[in-house]
């Protein structure tokens, strides 16, 4: 029985600390990338399996003690899975569960995240990666599907990877060198060859983070060369099939989602029809807006909120309920419009144009609508059948386009209303409160900013309304900066996801500058937060692609493309009055300049690209076309130019924000190739070679020297080695004048022949030269590894053979 020395058992030691190095650091950027809980606990399993793997050095041992392992860990983040308190009753159901939820993502009927899959997959792949990582020293498989992972993340997401890279390939190196380095030398030598290896490493890396900046123009230069691809990848369809496995795993795509808690990551186009919209004119329809900002996003609580159940006819400006007489008679003595809606999905939901006045569904279906006082979210619920249709008026008198002389008619009315507060105080004989002001009071979530928020973000806010003192131009003012001249990018694809510790906002002003709907809206109500201004956040929908009927009648047709967020000021005349701070999109109500159609770019942006307003004020009105002589159904040019989302998760797993299963799928998919390409390597390089030579595809000279390095894999030639005494170390296992051993002698003669003989490089073997290459591949196959088992040479096997 061989026993390990300490230098061995050092050395395992080491390659599983760095195999950690190497591989958990990118374990952790895609936990973090996807928001996905449990690193902790993989963390710890990865750790183990190396302390495991270094004990047990026996292969069989191994595995048998990482299976305990495994199914103990799981055990214990799934105990809760089985309601058998005996183990066989716990494998039992979890056997289940694993090939249920298997069977549901390779049917791609998903609808919540498998977690037990997942982390089960992942515990195997760390096991076996650990394996041949510690027992085979086989590096190739763990850091070649780190790197791919990286690329396909930067490929297909746009975030920055370069640092993880860097130390990727750091690690790597050293990973791969002491992989190399033998044990068959003293400790002091071993140690030395590991720390030069380790110095020489850390000087390289350092050098290329402080190349970082430096190098930036060309890293961009290279993103933007990849927008093109992507762009092709989804014209083909490429993401919508990995969309169809994905469905339910968190995969994220434009849409109306409720969990705005955690916002960012890129966003994928979804152009599933919602519902129509029978009017003329162009609205924005809201959903919802949110007030609490806690640093990634808006909080989400529409469980905790007061909520009132509501029926229709409902009268939203008296809020009560009317009979149908009473709903007659209101539309015909107020001056209202009616506009039917009818849903081509089965949404949860109200949406609602601004200036609504009464709801109303004549639907037979059994239906419950549910107000949410907090949110102005109108939840609906279908008890049985289906709703396809409710109608929705709006009060004429609304103003269509608040022009500038209509919002400057409240100008100052902030310090009117902290003087009616100041006075309502006296008047009470309270005690004042010199930092509260009448505005602080009245509008406390409407003003409300996290503690942790950086100051430079309220210094911006400073900056760009100093000098102002009407409420309509400071709104303007952080508008415009937003939208134009603060040189922000707008992008689905280039959006990053909030770093540890970061702030949503403050990385997006002042870091990244790129982002779609979200960030642009959420921006904006934190800074007019910071001057004093009530501002909420709000999400909707942009008015849809507009189309005629056969009756000759207008209609907007709304998708989840169109699911948008912007923002709502508070003006005392008229209530919360939409703003739009995001580049491209133009609100009715409040663009600067009149609306008059929504067909072209005046709702809508290029789903993956970037603005570039010179271009964009270059080519307004190339694309003019008549939306009135399109037919319902038919597609107009310009409907693939459609807005944005807050981005919508399928699923209802533990994971939140932006986690993309794509990657860790894709990253699945290369480890197992990668190991299937390590554990068979040897008979997938055999069975090449066969291939070669049975189609007389290699010259004689490109056979041998292929099969030599075969033969390498097993033991390793000496430098100014001969073929013979090469070959020679095995013929202790091979019985004399055997055809093994014939085949032998062969070889080395045609070797000899090929290297050192007469003939060309590019002369091909003959059928008889060919056989005696098959049969050396054959008896190479069954020669024993003295690589892993190296034969201990008799004390006069050196005389023997200098005699021979």
């Amino acid at each position: 029985m061989q026993h390990r020395t300490a230098l061995a058992i050092f050395k395992d030691s080491l390659v599983g600390l760095l195999h950690a190095a190497v591989f958990l650091p990118v374990l952790h950027f895609g936990f973090q990338l996807n928001r996905v809980s449990g690193i902790r606990e993989l963390v710890t399993f990865f750790l183990l399996t190396q302390i495991l793997a270094v004990i047990f050095h026996k292969g069989w041992t191994y595995f048998v003690g990482q299976s305990l392992f495994t199914l103990s860990f799981l055990w214990y983040l799934f105990r809760d899975h089985s309601e058998s308190l005996w183990p066989t009753g716990w494998l039992r159901d979890s056997a289940a569960l694993f090939r249920d939820q298997w069977n549901l993502l390779i049917a791609a009927e998903l609808s919540e995240t498998p977690q037990f899959l997942l982390i089960t997959l992942f515990f195997v792949l760390i096991s076996l990666l650990t394996y041949l990582s510690v027992h085979k020293h086989l590096a190739f498989p763990s850091f070649l599907s780190a790197f791919i992972y990286l690329l396909l993340v930067h490929t297909f997401s746009a975030n920055t990877i370069l640092p993880e890279m860097i130390r990727l390939i750091g690690f790597g190196f050293i990973f791969i060198s002491v992989m190399h380095m033998t044990t068959r030398t003293t400790t002091f030598q071993f140690v030395r060859n590991v720390s030069m290896t380790a110095l020489i490493t850390f000087a390289l890396t350092t050098l290329s983070t402080w190349g970082i900046e430096r190098g930036r123009p060309t890293q961009e230069w290279v993103e933007g060369q990849t927008q093109s691809y992507q762009r092709n990848l989804d014209e083909q369809g490429f993401f919508d099939w990995i969309n169809n496995y994905t469905s339910g795993i968190g995969y994220r795509r434009t849409g109306m989602g409720f969990d705005d808690a955690e916002l960012g990551g890129p966003l994928r186009q979804d152009y599933t029809r919602l519902f129509r919209a029978h009017t003329s004119n162009p609205h924005y329809w809201k959903v919802l807006h949110r007030t609490e900002y806690n640093g990634l996003g808006w909080v989400s609580d529409e469980e905790d909120e007061d909520t009132q159940i509501i029926s229709t006819p409902y009268n939203i400006a008296y809020d009560y309920t009317m009979t149908t007489e009473d709903l007659s008679l209101l539309r015909t003595s107020e001056d209202l419009s009616t506009i039917q809606i009818d849903w081509l999905d089965d949404l949860g939901y109200i949406a609602y144009p601004y200036g609504w006045y009464d709801l109303n569904s004549e639907s037979e279906s059994a239906y419950t609508i549910e107000r949410h006082e907090d949110s102005a979210l109108y939840a609906m619920e279908l008890e049985e059948g289906e709703l396809l249709e409710y109608s929705v008026s709006y009060d004429r008198s609304f103003p269509s386009r608040f022009d500038e002389d209509l919002l400057r008619e409240d100008d100052g009315w902030r310090d009117f209303y902290n003087d009616v507060y100041e006075e309502t105080m006296q008047d009470m004989d309270d005690v004042q409160d010199d930092d509260v002001s009448g505005v602080d009071i009245w509008f406390d979530e409407e003003l409300q900013l996290p503690e942790s928020l950086p100051d430079r973000v309220s210094q911006l806010a400073y900056d760009l309304t100093d000098g102002l003192t009407s409420e309509y131009e400071m709104v303007r003012a952080i508008e415009q900066y937003l939208k134009e001249d603060g040189g922000y990018r707008y992008s689905l694809l280039e959006v990053e996801s909030t770093p540890d510790g970061g702030d949503y906002v403050d990385h997006f002003l002042f870091e990244s500058r790129i982002g779609y709907c979200n960030n642009f809206s959420s921006a904006m109500t934190i800074l007019l937060r910071e001057v004093g201004i009530p501002a909420r956040w709000t999400k909707g929908f942009t008015p849809g692609s507009q189309y005629t009927d056969e009756d000759g009648e207008t209609f907007f047709e709304i998708s989840n493309a169109n699911a948008h967020s912007w923002v709502e000021v508070f003006f005392p005349s008229y209530g919360w009055i939409p703003f739009e701070p995001s580049p491209s999109f133009a609100n009715p109500l409040t663009n600067p300049e009149p609306v008059a159609t929504v067909v072209g770019e005046t709702y809508s942006f290029v789903d993956d690209d970037f603005i570039d307003m010179q271009a964009e004020d270059a080519e307004q009105g190339a694309d003019d076309v008549d939306s009135e002589t399109l037919e319902e159904g038919e597609s107009h040019p310009n409907d693939e130019l459609l807005s944005e989302s807050d981005g919508q998760y399928y699923g209802n797993g533990e994971s939140s924000g932006g986690r993309s299963l794509f990657f860790n799928l894709s990253m699945v998919a290369v480890i197992f190739l990668s190991i299937i390409l390590a554990i068979f390597r040897w008979r997938i390089a055999i069975r090449f070679s066969k291939l070669a030579l049975e189609k007389n595809l290699l010259t004689l000279h490109a056979a041998c020297f292929l099969i030599l390095r075969l033969f390498n894999f097993k033991l390793k030639r000496q430098t100014g080695q001969t073929i013979d005494s090469y070959l020679y170390q095995w013929k202790p296992f091979i019985t004399d004048n055997s055809d093994e051993s014939r085949t032998i002698n062969r070889f080395v003669s045609l070797a000899d022949e090929a290297f050192y003989g007469p003939q060309t490089e590019k002369q091909k073997p003959t059928a008889e030269q060919t056989a005696i290459l098959l049969n050396s591949l054959d008896l190479l196959e069954n020669l024993p590894d003295l690589k892993k088992n190296p034969r201990t040479p008799h004390p006069l096997s050196g005389k023997i053979q200098e005699k021979l």
